[in-house]
């Protein structure tokens, strides 16, 4: 999939009212300090030795692995150096997720308050490949 891959963008702002997608690879990818943003994140890794910082915990991460990350969430990558760094990347504007909640509340899976709440998300091997079936569909558009 990496053939598609482009270059990061470190800026955290979303350009568009609704979602933006990116696919970045990185071969030696550059720290990117601890921020956060006002819509939601989902990281999916495709490569690379991860671990990922969200509002103090450390998840370390295998390939296909998905990350939930809910609006004002402080995170941050921690990659190893040496390590061919790529995954998925996509943004989803707060009224854009909420406005496709009409049968299904979507925004619950980013729920900080819910007891069941984790940032991480470890699919199955079928489900991965739904996944990043789905989110290539994304990065072709």
């Amino acid at each position: 999939m990496h053939e598609r891959a482009q270059r990061f963008d470190p800026r955290q702002t979303m350009q568009r009212t609704d979602f933006e997608v990116f696919h970045y690879r990185e071969p030696k990818p550059e720290g990117v300090e601890v921020h956060h943003h006002d819509f939601y994140e989902v990281y999916f890794l495709l490569g690379g030795e991860v671990d990922y910082w969200v509002e103090g915990r450390v998840f370390p991460l295998r390939q296909g692995d998905l990350l939930l990350i809910g609006p004002s969430e402080l995170h941050r990558p921690i990659v190893k150096q040496g390590s061919t760094y790529e995954r998925i990347v996509l943004w989803i504007d707060r009224n854009f997720l909420e406005d496709l909640s009409q049968e299904v509340d979507l925004t619950r899976c980013f729920d900080r308050a819910l007891s069941t709440h984790t940032n991480l998300v470890r699919p199955s091997a079928a489900e991965r490949g739904a996944v990043m079936s789905r989110l290539g569909d994304l990065v072709r558009e």
